[in-house]
C-alpha cells in the first residue's frame, strides 16, 4: 500500500499528508513501546519506519534521533553514537546526513563531552559547510557552539584532552573573534559577550581590562537581556579585582535599572558580598536578606546574612535568619555550615549547651577538614564553658591528633590543660604544657609555654611549683622584649609570682629580697607598684616602721590607680599611728575620709581616725566616730572594738556609769568578741571598787565560766579571794563590836545577849569565809565569847579546831599559842 501511495504521490494523484501521517504513526508506535518499557520493540518500530518511509527525510531523521536518544537514556552512549553514524552512512540525502551530523555533535555537547562535540562540529563544517544554511545550522551557529564547547572545556567539565585551561579559552576566543567581525550577524552580540567572558576567565590584567571594555560595549547595545548579564559579570569582575565599591555600585545599577530582572538575586548577592568585603555589615545584611526564598541562592544568602549578623554581635537575631536558610539547605555541607553558625550564635548568647548540640549536629554531616576543625574548636570551647569537660577533652584531643598546623595544635593543647584543671587533673594539665615545651626547640615558644605552666601552678595555689617554673623562665634565654599591646615582660611576671608565692608561703623575708631584686632589674615594671606596696606591707608587718613609712610615702608620690592609692594612704596612716605620730595619723585618716567617702574600707578609716583622736586625748571626737561605726556598720569587724574603746573614752571623761553601759552593750551585742572577757572583767572591777562585793564576785565568776582561756580569767581566783577577805573582815568587825559590847556590859541578860550575838556572827564568818584570815580570828574570838557564856566544852571544841588548823599550817603560831593558853586554863580551872 505504501508503494502504491508513493507511486500515486509521484504521479500527483494523492495528498502528501497521507503518507506523512502513516510515517508519523509508525514513529508513534515506537514511542508507545518505549513508554511501556519494551525498548527492543520500540527500536524495531523505529527501524521499520526508516525502511518503509525512506523518502520522508524529516521523519527518517526523527526516527534516527529517537533511536539515538533511547540508547542514550539507557546509558548506552556507544549505541547512540553508532545510531547517528549508521544514519549518516545509510542516508543518500546529503542534507539529511548534515542534520544528523549536527545532531551527533549536539548530543556530545549535551552530555558534556565537549572535546568530542568539537570534533563532530568540525566534521560538520568540513563535510557540509557548503550546505550548512540549507541544512538549517549555519556556519556561524556552529562556530558559536565550538566556542562554547572550548569555554566549557576551560572550566574543567570533562576536559578529556587535559589541555591547559588558558589554551581552551584562547581557542574559544578565536571562534568568537571570527563571529565578531560581522556586526550584522545575529551571533555578533552573543559572541561578543562570551568573548568577554573568556577574557574574564583568563584573569590577566590585560584580559580583564579588555573584558571590562567589552561588557561596557554590550551595555550600549539595545538588548536588555545581555545588558543585565553584562552587569552581573562586571560586578563579578570588579569584585575579583578587589574593587568592592565598584562591584557594589554595578550590582545596585542592575537592581535599579531592572528591578524585575531574573538576575536580581545574583545582584543582591554581589551587593551583599561587596559590603561584607569592606566591613560594612550593616548594609550587607539587608542585601543578603533581599534574596527571595524562590532563588537557588537563598540558602547561601542566609548563610552570609547570618554570618554578618554574628560578626556584628547580633547573636539573638542571627538564629532566625539561619533557621530559615537551614530549611532550604542544598547539601550536607550547607546543613553543617548552618548548624555551625547557629552554634556560634548560641555561644554568643552564653547558651553553651544549645551551642554544643548544634555543633554536634553539624559534625554528624560529612564535612571537609577545614569545617571539621572549626567545629571541633567551637564545640570544645562551648563544651568547656558549659562544664561538659568530657566533650571538650575529646574535641581538643582530636585537634591534637589530626591537625598538624603547629599553632592550632598548640592552642588545642593549651585548652586541654584548662580542661584538665577544671576536672581537678592538675598534673595532667601541667604535663600537657610541659610536653608542649619539650616538643619545641624554639626558646620563645618555650617561654610562652613555661609562662602558662607557671600561671597554672599559681592558679592552683601550688606555690612551690610556681617558684620552680618561674626560676626556669628567668634562666631561659629568649626574646623578652615587649610586643605591641603587651604590658609586661614574662620575666617581670616571673619575679613577681616568685615573690608573691613566697609571701603566701609565709616566707616574707625571701619575698622582700625577690621584690628588691626585681625592682633593681625592672624599676619601671608593670608590677612595680604591687611589689613596692608588698614591700611596704612587709616592712610594716615586721615592725620596720621607718622603712615602711618611706616606702608608702614614695608610693604616694607616683601615679597610682584609685584602689592602689587608697591602700597606700591607708597603710601610711597606720604607719604614722604605729610610730605614735598621732597628728600625722589623724591628718592622713581625715584625708582618706574626704577622698573615699564610699569605699568599702570606710569602717577601717573611721576606726583609725577615732583611734588617733583617742591617743591625742580628743575623747569626744573619738566617741562620735565610734558611734558612727556602730550605727552604720554594726556587723563590721571594727564594731566590737569601737564599742570597747568608746567605753574607755567615757572612763577617761569620768563618765563611769555611761562607760559601764557601753561595756554591757558590748557583751549583749558582741558576746563572741575578743574584747568580751575584758569588758566583763571591767564590769566586775567596777562593782569591786563600789564595794558591791556580791555583784563583783558574780561578775568575776562569769569571766571564769565564759572565758576560761583568756588571760584575765587567771586573775579571778585571787580577786575573789580578796573580795571574800574584805567581806569576811566587814562581818568580823561587826562581830567584834558585839563582843566588845558584851565585855563592857554588866553581868546579866544583856551581857549574855551580846555574847550570843557575837558567837552567832563569828560562827557565820567561819562558815561563809573559810580559809580567810578573818576565819581564824572569828574562831579564836568565838572561843572567848563561849568562855564568857561559861560554855566550857563548846569553847574547847572551837579551840581544838584552831589547833588542828595550826597543825595543818593554816594558822599562825601566835593564834595557836593564844587558843592553847585559853584551852589549858579552862581544863585546869573550870573542868
Amino acid at each position: 500500500e505504501l508503494r502504491r501511495i508513493q507511486r500515486e504521490k509521484i504521479a500527483g494523484l494523492v495528498d502528501e499528508t497521507a503518507l506523512e501521517l502513516a510515517a508519523k504513526a509508525q514513529i508513534r508506535v515506537g514511542t508507545c513501546y518505549t513508554h511501556l518499557g519494551r525498548y527492543e520493540e520500540g527500536l524495531d518500530a523505529y527501524r521499520q519506519g526508516i525502511s518503509l518511509f525512506v523518502s520522508e527525510r524529516k521523519l527518517v531523521e526523527e526516527a534516527y534521533q529517537r533511536m539515538a536518544d533511547l540508547h542514550q537514556e539507557r546509558g548506552d552512549l556507544d549505541a547512540s553514537v553508532s545510531t547517528y553514524r549508521e544514519a549518516i552512512d545509510q542516508s543518500t540525502d546529503r542534507t539529511l546526513r548534515a542534520r544528523i551530523q549536527y545532531a551527533l555533535a549536539e548530543s556530545f555537547f549535551s552530555r558534556a563531552y565537549y572535546a568530542k562535540a568539537i570534533r563532530e562540529y568540525r566534521t560538520y563544517l568540513n563535510g557540509y559547510g557548503d550546505i550548512a544554511s540549507a541544512a538549517g545550522f549555519t556556519r556561524r551557529r556552529v562556530r558559536y557552539r565550538i566556542g562554547s564547547a572550548y569555554q566549557q572545556l576551560s572550566e574543567g567539565a570533562r576536559g578529556e584532552d587535559g589541555a591547559d585551561t588558558d589554551q581552551w579559552l584562547k581557542l574559544a576566543v578565536a571562534q568568537y573573534d571570527s563571529l565578531c567581525m560581522d556586526e550584522t550577524s545575529s551571533y555578533f552580540l552573543d559572541a561578543r559577550f562570551n568573548r568577554a567572558l573568556a577574557y574574564q576567565s583568563l584573569g590577566t590584567d590585560s584580559a580583564l581590562d579588555f573584558a571590562e571594555l567589552e561588557y561596557g560595549a554590550v551595555l550600549e547595545a539595545p538588548n536588555e537581556g545581555y545588558a543585565q548579564r553584562a552587569l552581573v559579570q562586571l560586578g563579578e569582575l570588579y569584585f575579583d579585582r578587589g574593587q568592592y565599591d565598584q562591584a557594589g555600585q554595578t550590582a545596585q545599577e542592575l537592581l535599579d535599572s531592572y528591578p524585575d530582572s531574573e538576575y536580581a538575586d545574583k545582584a543582591y548577592m554581589r551587593l551583599a558580598l561587596s559590603h561584607q568585603a569592606v566591613g560594612d555589615l550593616d548594609r550587607a545584611v539587608p542585601a543578603f536578606l533581599g534574596i527571595p526564598e524562590s532563588s537557588p541562592l537563598y540558602a547561601r544568602a542566609r548563610l552570609g546574612g547570618g554570618h554578618s549578623l554574628l560578626n556584628r554581635g547580633k547573636y539573638t537575631e542571627a538564629p532566625r535568619v539561619l533557621e530559615a536558610g537551614l530549611l532550604r539547605a542544598n547539601d550536607d555541607v550547607q546543613r553543617a555550615s548552618f548548624n555551625y553558625l547557629l552554634g556560634r550564635a548560641y555561644s554568643g548568647q552564653d547558651d553553651f549547651s544549645t551551642a554544643v548540640a548544634r555543633f554536634t549536629t553539624a559534625l554528624g554531616f560529612s564535612v571537609g577538614r577545614e569545617l571539621e576543625e572549626a567545629l571541633r574548636f567551637s564545640r570544645g570551647n562551648a563544651a568547656f564553658a558549659s562544664a561538659a569537660y568530657g566533650v571538650a577533652e575529646d574535641d581538643f584531643n582530636w585537634i591534637v591528633e589530626h591537625v598538624h598546623e603547629p599553632g592550632k595544635a598548640r592552642s588545642a593543647k593549651d585548652a586541654l590543660a584548662l580542661v584538665y584543671l577544671k576536672q581537678n587533673r592538675g598534673k595532667e594539665a601541667v604535663r600537657t604544657l610541659v610536653d608542649m615545651a619539650a616538643d619545641t626547640k624554639n626558646s620563645d615558644e618555650q617561654a610562652v609555654i613555661l609562662s602558662r605552666v607557671m600561671d597554672l601552678h599559681y592558679e592552683e595555689e601550688n606555690y612551690a611549683e610556681t617558684i620552680v617554673v618561674a626560676r626556669q623562665l628567668i634562666d631561659l634565654e629568649f626574646d623578652d622584649s615587649l610586643s605591641p599591646g603587651q604590658e609586661y615582660r614574662r620575666k617581670e611576671k616571673a619575679y613577681f609570682l616568685i615573690g608573691d608565692a613566697l609571701a603566701r608561703l609565709d616566707r616574707s623575708a625571701e619575698a622582700a629580697e625577690i621584690f628588691q631584686a626585681a625592682l633593681g632589674r625592672f624599676p619601671e615594671s608593670y608590677f612595680a607598684t604591687d611589689m613596692r606596696l608588698t614591700l611596704g606591707v612587709h616592712y610594716f608587718d615586721q615592725g620596720e616602721l621607718d622603712r615602711a613609712k618611706q616606702a608608702f610615702a614614695d608610693l604616694s608620690e607616683v601615679e597610682l590607680s584609685r584602689d592602689h592609692r587608697l591602700m597606700v594612704r591607708f597603710y601610711l596612716a597606720n604607719t604614722h599611728y604605729s610610730l605614735r605620730e598621732f597628728n600625722d595619723a589623724r591628718a592622713s585618716f581625715e584625708h582618706l575620709l574626704r577622698e573615699y567617702p564610699q569605699t568599702r574600707a570606710l569602717p577601717d578609716i573611721l576606726f583609725g581616725l577615732a583611734e588617733s583622736h583617742y591617743q591625742l586625748g580628743e575623747f569626744e571626737s573619738a566617741i562620735g566616730l565610734y558611734e558612727r561605726i556602730l550605727a552604720e556598720y554594726p556587723r563590721d569587724t571594727t564594731a566590737d572594738h569601737s564599742q570597747y574603746n568608746m567605753a574607755w573614752c567615757l572612763i577617761e571623761l569620768k563618765r563611769e556609769k555611761e562607760s559601764m553601759v557601753a561595756f554591757r552593750a558590748l557583751l549583749e551585742g558582741y558576746p563572741q568578741s575578743e574584747f568580751a572577757p575584758a569588758a566583763q572583767f571591767t564590769l566586775a572591777d567596777d562593782a569591786y571598787n563600789r564595794r558591791s562585793y556580791e555583784e563583783a564576785i558574780r561578775g568575776y565568776r562569769l569571766v571564769k565560766e565564759r572565758y576560761p582561756e583568756d588571760p584575765v580569767a587567771a586573775q579571778v581566783p585571787r580577786l575573789i579571794s580578796e573580795i571574800e577577805e574584805a567581806m569576811a573582815y566587814e562581818h568580823y568587825e561587826l562581830a567584834l563590836a558585839l563582843m566588845d559590847s558584851a565585855e563592857a556590859a554588866e553581868q546579866g541578860i544583856r551581857k549574855k545577849k551580846y555574847f550570843e550575838g557575837a558567837v552567832s556572827s563569828f560562827r557565820e564568818i567561819s562558815a561563809r569565809f573559810p580559809g580567810t584570815e578573818s576565819e581564824l580570828g572569828a574562831l579564836s574570838n568565838m572561843g572567848v565569847c563561849l568562855e564568857g557564856l561559861r560554855q566550857w566544852h563548846d569553847a574547847i571544841a572551837v579551840y581544838d579546831q584552831v589547833i588542828e588548823m595550826y597543825e595543818e599550817k593554816r594558822a599562825s603560831k601566835e593564834v595557836f599559842q593564844f587558843v592553847k593558853a585559853h584551852k589549858d586554863w579552862i581544863v585546869t580551872t573550870r573542868l
